[in-house]
């Protein structure tokens, strides 16, 4: 188990409301990594689990966050996801701009980012919207 830290700023992603089944995706070291926060019927409902983005049973479950910061990993979990969940945890809208620089996709949606703004950012004006994210010049 690794401690993350403070996760509230990764919580807030997920727990902002206007989006039903919130997601966070990119590649790390050429390899998917997924997060999406676990439903009500879960055993670990509230938690955010963290996977290859492959669907079951073919799928890769890589460990989940709680949301004191711990992250219990599966036996699994290759080591570049702790690296990552750290960076996530502490500026989560600084790794979309790396994001959105590096794949040209939106860190939350997945869909192409259009705009010059949109790239600098990592996410559109929608996502900036339903996660209550800064949006505009200037920001």
């Amino acid at each position: 188990m690794t401690n993350l830290g403070d996760v509230s700023k990764l919580f807030k992603i997920f727990d902002h409301g206007i989006i039903k089944y919130p997601k966070v995706r990119t590649k790390v070291d050429n390899h998917t990594v997924c997060l999406h926060l676990a439903g009500e019927k879960s055993k670990f409902s509230g938690s955010i689990q963290v996977t290859d983005g492959g669907q079951f049973p073919n799928g890769e479950w890589y460990g989940r966050i709680k949301r004191n910061g711990d992250f219990v990993a599966s036996r699994s979990c290759p080591s570049y996801v702790d690296d990552f969940l750290k960076d996530l945890a502490e500026d989560p809208l600084k790794i979309a701009h790396r994001h959105g620089q590096r794949i040209g996709e939106c860190l939350f949606c997945g869909l192409l980012l259009t705009s010059e703004f949109s790239v600098l950012a990592g996410y559109g004006p929608v996502c900036a919207k339903n996660f209550g994210f800064p949006w505009g010049m200037g920001e």
